[in-house]
């Protein structure tokens, strides 16, 4: 009687396992990608421009951003101001730091921290703009996208 508990349970432990990616055939559902998959980067990587665009607010007055893609200084954003740049397509990670700053305290205690986020960059042309948001101790600069009607609606 033990036995047959213990091999009971072994079964019906071992059964659940195999069940989690099993789809209902009968829907007409197309099954949702799985997202542990990893992205792969096409092999035929071709130029793409990005462009940045910061628009002025009150609470960042006096604050300078220094924009980075893949760890490497591009350039800075005042008020008002755009930037260009060019690279590959495929994943980039862009950050965000506060370059020069009068230390003025309408950003918190500690002005603004450093944003940072991945982008695939996909097309020939990509559109972001830099927005403030505030928080506790300092706020962050960060970095939207855009589409390309949007972006021009800033100008």
């Amino acid at each position: 009687m033990k036995y047959l508990c213990v091999v009971s349970v072994l079964l019906f432990l071992s059964g659940c396992s195999s069940l989690k990616d099993i789809t209902n055939p009968l829907t007409k559902e197309a099954p949702k990608p799985d997202s542990r998959k990893v992205h792969v980067e096409p092999a035929n990587k071709i130029d793409t421009n990005i462009y940045f665009y910061r628009p002025r607010s009150l609470l960042t007055i006096g604050q300078k951003v220094e924009i980075h893609v893949d760890s490497r200084e591009i350039g800075s954003l005042g008020h008002n101001k755009e930037l260009h740049f060019k690279t590959k397509t495929g994943t980039h990670n862009i950050t965000t730091k506060v370059g020069l700053s009068m230390n003025l305290p309408v950003t918190g205690l500690g002005g603004a921290c450093k944003f940072s986020k991945d982008f695939l960059f996909t097309k020939p042309k990509h559109y972001f703009v830099i927005k403030f948001k505030a928080g506790l101790l300092c706020g962050e600069h960060r970095v939207l996208e855009l589409t390309e009607k949007d972006y021009q609606k800033l100008m």
